[in-house]
């Protein structure tokens, strides 16, 4: 848990994929937004975040150790 960094801060939701750059290519086909791109998080794995069709936000993560 964390706080808030602005009180309109909504909650967002990870959603394990076995890989990030092949759900952002179907967040986009199914006409989704990325609005953070892949990134890596050391030693842990890979997000990124999205829009769906309705501006709702949402997360991917990817496990990897291997990520730098």
């Amino acid at each position: 848990m964390m706080k808030r960094v602005v009180p309109e801060q909504e909650p967002v939701v990870y959603f394990l994929v076995e890989s990030v750059d092949e759900y952002l290519k179907k967040i986009q086909e199914a006409g989704g937004t990325v609005i953070v791109p892949k990134m890596a998080v050391p030693t842990m794995g890979y997000f990124a975040q999205a829009f769906d069709t309705e501006r709702n936000v949402f997360a991917i993560w990817e496990e990897d150790p291997q990520a730098q």
